[in-house]
């Protein structure tokens, strides 16, 4: 199959990317991302493609974005770890690779003890964080290693008939596989029995790269047919989304997290003006952040910060960072319709002009929504409030004080008094 170039260029909004396989090469990159995030074990998708490989991850719909650039090595049979980590083998060798989710950086762990020297396609890991391959083509020998072990040390298992697979994924405890055929296996790893389930679906071709969960199996058809959802119960094939095509890809995803099927984006937002208080007739300028931590993009979030009540003059402005983008700047009620790809944020800087004649506590609330067809995982942080009380008048200079006297002083007082009196008489007399 030839191979697709990766995208140089990914639209935020689109984050398409090749993506698919043969039955066998891959490669990581070994250059570190701008677009680096924490590593986690959630519902996010993993894809190894071309030659030499490029990493790629998506959220639903599946977007595939490239995460660094190409590695020097070609590997494939990608598996995702609870610890966040990938792991690989290098095509045509027995040497196991650690990559880096967030950065695509590859680390040679070294050879695997035990491990034949060839090319191994279907890699998988389970929640037991032990790393299932197999080799390319019908063959069957299903080989488990340990990654993170001080020798990593392969098993071989004899498979009970040989299969045809490209990729394989974990499921309560099983491996599953939809072969390169459409006809779905279930692989039980201690015995190696191997049982076909339901009639053949081939549906989108070739599965290169396969995906599970808690919730099941999935793949994405190298032709470009899309991303789908493989019954385990009958093997067949339900198209959830769109996916570009590829060739010489692997896919991995976190055993323990359910594989995304609906877009979600766990969007915030804050609000504070750095005070507690407010002063009549003075502006009051808030500084208002709406993110999205992802996993997925979330275009025509909508924003609303009404004016409290007895404020009818404000203004505002926007900034956004990476590919989001917000109104640059209006006036009155801020009302805003922003598109939030995953891990970027849009800040407002809003100024309130408050009367002088306004009383009581000022109280502003602010509101983000998501678009439809995009669930919050965590609407808890959708809002956000900021309250400032009317800053104290300062108490004026204290009244002088009106002097007093007492009794005795009042008693000498009245005595001089007619005493001055009395001499007053007595002179008019004479």
């Amino acid at each position: 199959m030839p191979l697709s170039a990766p995208s140089s260029a990914l639209s935020s909004r689109q984050r398409l990317s090749s993506l698919s396989r043969l039955a066998g090469l891959t490669v990581v990159l070994a250059t570190a991302s701008t677009n680096v995030w924490a590593q986690s074990c959630d519902g996010t998708l993993f894809i190894s493609q071309n030659t030499p490989t490029t990493l790629l991850h998506s959220a639903f719909p599946v977007n595939f974005q490239a995460v660094g650039s190409a590695a020097p090595m070609t590997y494939n049979a990608l598996g995702h770890h609870t610890n966040g980590d990938l792991y690989g083998l290098q095509t045509s060798s027995n040497t196991l690779l650690r990559i880096n989710q967030t950065t695509g950086v590859v680390t040679t762990v070294g050879a695997v003890a035990g491990l034949p020297v060839a090319s191994y396609n279907a890699g998988t890991i389970g929640t037991n964080n032990l790393y299932y391959v197999k080799p390319v083509g019908n063959t069957n020998t299903l080989y488990t290693i340990d990654p993170t072990a001080a020798t990593p040390t392969a098993t071989a298992t004899t498979l009970s008939q040989s299969i045809t697979i490209s990729d394989m994924g974990w499921v309560s405890g099983l491996l599953y596989a939809s072969a390169d055929d459409g006809q779905l296996y279930a692989i039980d790893p201690a015995t190696g029995t191997v049982t076909a389930i339901g009639a053949p679906d081939n549906t989108g071709g070739v599965l290169g790269a396969q995906f599970s969960g808690p919730n099941g199996l999935f793949g994405v058809a190298n032709s470009g047919a899309g991303f789908f959802q493989i019954s385990l119960t009958t093997g067949a094939r339900t198209l959830l989304s769109g996916a570009p095509a590829s060739g010489n890809n692997d896919g991995a995803s976190c055993p323990t997290a359910n594989v995304l099927t609906s877009a979600q984006a766990d969007l915030g937002v804050t609000k504070t003006d750095g005070a507690t208080t407010y002063t009549p007739g003075t502006p009051v300028v808030y500084t208002i952040v709406a993110s999205n931590a992802g996993p997925s993009d979330a275009d025509g979030v909508a924003l609303s910060d009404p004016l409290p009540a007895g404020i009818t003059n404000a203004s505002w402005t926007c900034t956004a960072t990476g590919a989001a983008t917000c109104t640059n700047a209006g006036t009155g009620a801020l009302t805003d319709t922003i598109n939030l790809p995953n891990g970027t944020s849009a800040t407002y800087t809003v100024t309130l002009q408050v009367p002088a004649d306004f009383t009581g506590n000022l109280v502003n609330t602010v509101q983000v929504t998501p678009p439809a067809g995009v669930t919050d995982p965590n609407p808890n942080n959708n809002s956000a409030t900021d309250t400032n009380t009317p800053a104290s008048v300062p108490p004026g200079p204290a009244p002088t004080p009106v002097p007093t006297d007492s009794p005795w002083m009042l008693l000498g007082l009245a005595a001089a008094l007619g005493g001055y009196a009395a001499r007053a008489k007595r002179r008019a007399r004479a």
